[in-house]
């Protein structure tokens, strides 16, 4: 590190040198593909969808509706690359993010005036061979402030064709690791040495294994001292046929071997037994680096209930910061683009001065206990506590869309339930303690349980019971 300067101490040949080293271990080192993905699905799941807020309810279902038939669908009408819709780019860009360090999306728009994205990769992205390079710093050019002004999306591998795009045009990917860092290192930086030094051992005993499995016996003899451990000891070729085999019956045989030699059964002493408790230690340290527990992102072997859930709470943390800063730096932030634009060219009409207004629902917190954390959380919304949308957001649902559901699900039994003749308690009875209203009841049945033969009733009355006297 020549100097405490932020930008110094992350220059474009450490990044890069960083970067490649970070691909091949995510490429070839498992433990690095379970971090990066791992965290990466727990940060997204299966996406984090909109929910507008405007005042004007009718809008905000048109809004996500015109959104969902946009871009989360098909990829074509969200990625200029094709390759992603608007939940897929999610992982796509923490993976990258985490792989890489940062990651670039630019906006741009359709023949028709949709707002899209376009994705460049952070190799794409630097200073070429221009001559004003303190200008520029790693392919991002910034004012006085260390604000971001201009990017340079490299056009060819060598550097020599470039566009230089505004920043308002571009998303810069990053998590901020330092105040005057322009770029970001690989989420792998601090794990690299372990991770290699994981992969080496790992190999060099797998080698061990494969060399015993071509070794079934080994013949020890008091001559062995001679063939060549060390540079002042003479090395013995041993001629093939030196050992040989008087044929017996049946291919069996005696094998002939020199005074003081014996045969021995061959067995691999490899892995020690110093191999796991190391392969362990270097797997915590790698999952710290990370800022994650171990138990989480690898194994939860050995761990207690209440453990485990303190390690889930743990990675929650980590979980709701990323989701943080994915909403505030791209969900966010798309958002708003393709509404303004929708409403520009007329496909959705202004709701008021709020257009803008969103929320984004995140996957369902991790659990080891689901109907115990379900319970817990049921009981303080009950209690008045909590409000049912947060309730069914922590869980993972959209709570007007639960409440719609409900709804259209009741009516649509009611209905189907009329049309045969028949109730709905009959069709779905209710749960064990559950009230029973006076509308549901059975004709012949009175609220108060009652179940005479209404015939019987009629010739009591002498008949006079009018037809439409029964009990609703």
């Amino acid at each position: 590190m020549p100097t405490l300067e932020a930008r110094d101490e992350l220059t474009n040949w450490s990044r890069s040198e960083i970067q490649r080293k970070a691909r091949w271990l995510y490429n070839n080192e498992p433990k690095a593909a379970r971090l990066i993905d791992g965290i990466s699905r727990n940060v997204t799941g299966n996406g984090l969808w909109p929910q507008a807020r405007t005042a004007n309810k009718e809008w905000n279902r048109l809004a996500e509706e015109a959104f969902e038939d946009a871009c989360g669908r098909e990829a074509f009408g969200f990625d200029v690359g094709a390759e992603v819709n608007f939940y897929e780019a999610q992982l796509y860009i923490m993976r990258h993010v985490a792989i890489d360090g940062d990651f670039f999306g630019q906006f741009m728009l359709s023949s028709s005036g949709r707002a899209m994205m376009r994705f460049v990769g952070a190799e794409h992205v630097g200073n070429g061979q221009s001559p004003l390079q303190d200008e520029w710093r790693d392919g991002v050019r910034t004012d006085a402030y260390g604000k971001p002004t201009q990017y340079r999306m490299l056009t060819d591998i060598w550097g020599r064709n470039w566009r230089d795009i505004s920043a308002d045009d571009v998303i810069h990917f990053k998590r901020p690791v330092r105040r005057g860092y322009t770029r970001s290192p690989s989420w792998l930086a601090r794990a690299t040495a372990h991770l290699h030094d994981a992969a080496d051992i790992t190999s060099f005993n797998k080698q061990s294994h494969k060399l015993a499995a071509q070794t079934a016996f080994v013949i020890e003899s008091p001559e062995a001292g001679q063939l060549g451990m060390g540079a002042a000891l003479r090395k013995v070729e041993v001629a093939s046929g030196s050992v040989t085999v008087d044929k017996l019956y049946s291919s069996s045989g005696i094998m002939q071997l020199k005074p003081g030699e014996r045969v021995q059964q061959f067995k691999n002493e490899h892995p020690g037994s110093t191999f796991e408790p190391l392969m362990n230690y270097l797997a915590r340290d790698i999952a710290y680096s990370m800022g994650i527990s171990p138990e989480v992102i690898f194994s939860p072997q050995g761990l207690t209930g209440p453990a485990m859930r303190a390690a889930l709470v743990d990675a929650q943390t980590l979980y709701t910061e990323l989701q943080n800063w994915l909403v505030e730096n791209f969900c966010r932030r798309f958002w708003k683009y393709w509404i303004w634009h929708e409403i520009e060219a007329g496909r959705l009409p202004m709701p008021g001065e709020d257009w803008w207004r969103v929320e984004f629902t995140r996957p369902a917190r991790n659990t080891i206990d689901f109907g115990r954390d379900t319970k817990a959380m049921l009981d303080i919304a009950r209690a008045g506590a909590m409000s049912p949308r947060r309730f069914a957001e922590m869980h993972g649902y959209d709570a007007e869309q639960e409440d719609d559901d409900i709804i259209a699900a009741f009516v649509r039994r009611k209905q189907k339930c009329e049309e045969a003749g028949v109730t709905l308690e009959e069709v779905f009875p209710p749960a064990p303690g559950s009230p029973v209203t006076s509308q549901g009841s059975q004709p012949g049945i009175d609220a108060s349980g009652d179940t005479s033969n209404d015939d019987d009733a009629d010739e009591a009355d002498g008949g006079s019971t009018p037809p439409d006297s029964t009990a609703l």
